[in-house]
């Protein structure tokens, strides 16, 4: 959560880096995951799954 005391906009982390990024609720998503680590740059790479 943040709170600015001069201009009285709040919201949540991804409220922030919308605003400061100037990006649409997806990107701000996909930012925040890269940042944490939780998502790899895979490029196009074809990833082939085997069932049984």
């Amino acid at each position: 959560m943040f709170n600015c005391f001069g201009c009285g906009a709040a919201g949540t982390v991804i409220d922030w880096v919308m605003k400061t990024q100037g990006v649409s609720f997806r990107f701000a998503c996909e930012i925040l995951q890269k940042d944490a680590g939780l998502v790899a740059e895979v490029g196009t790479q074809t990833v082939k799954l085997r069932c049984c």
